[in-house]
């Protein structure tokens, strides 16, 4: 709960741009209900009756819905990609001058190729985080409307649909404490190898000088070699 109040913190000054593009997903998520009742009247109505006339109105409703999806769609990844972006920008910058105000200490305990690692996870985090917060506002006003709609187009077909949903929480929670664990070592594994590898880099020219390429080969297979395992 520590780290959520934390993250809502952080995206405080970007709610405006945030409030716009999930805005614009709730337009998605209403262009999306009219779909499973033409589905119904197709099946119930449509084809048994072979009308034709409602035949032609549906594909006519169904392209309006389809051309005003994709807009829609357009657009909420525009502004999701705009806050990305800008919330990148801004904590890079946080980011980089608080590395800047640290001690002589922290650069002798740590590698620059680690320090640049942690740059390229902080933009891959952001993006997860304004994933997380859309899909929870989006899926809980799911929760609130779609139930009610299947509901009182097949009960039975809703219920049983419904049926699923305490397996999804369980598998969930279950998976989310390996998953953390994974993705822990991942970024730790993720981090080192970047390291070393900044560290080869940097010193190619005076490696190929000295021609000492061969030696140096032989040091970054057996670095390689004590990469820590992701599993």
């Amino acid at each position: 709960m520590r780290q959520i109040l934390k993250i809502i913190r952080l995206l405080r000054p970007y709610w405006r741009f945030i409030f716009q593009s999930l805005l614009v997903g709730m337009m998605v998520m209403f262009l999306q209900i009219p779909g499973p009742y033409i589905t119904k009247v197709l099946i119930d109505d449509v084809f048994p009756n072979k009308d034709f006339t409602l035949l032609t109105f549906i594909l006519v409703i169904g392209a309006v819905l389809s051309i005003g999806l994709g807009l829609t769609e357009l657009l909420s990844s525009f502004f999701g990609q705009y806050v990305g972006v800008n919330m990148i920008l801004d904590f890079r910058s946080q980011f980089h001058g608080h590395v800047q105000s640290l001690d002589f200490s922290f650069f002798d305990n740590r590698q620059t190729g680690e320090i640049l690692s942690r740059f390229r996870d902080m933009d891959s985090s952001i993006q997860s985080t304004l994933g997380i917060v859309n899909s929870l506002i989006m899926n809980s006003l799911q929760l609130v409307i779609f139930p009610p709609i299947l509901l009182y187009i097949n009960w039975k077909l809703a219920l049983l649909s419904l049926a699923v949903l305490p397996f999804d929480t369980v598998l969930i929670l279950v998976s989310k404490r390996y998953l953390s664990r994974v993705s822990k070592r991942l970024t730790e594994a993720t981090a080192e190898l970047s390291a070393k590898s900044y560290e080869s880099l940097s010193g190619v020219r005076t490696v190929q000088a000295l021609g000492l390429a061969s030696i140096r080969k032989k040091q970054q297979l057996g670095n390689e070699a004590k990469t820590p395992e992701t599993k």
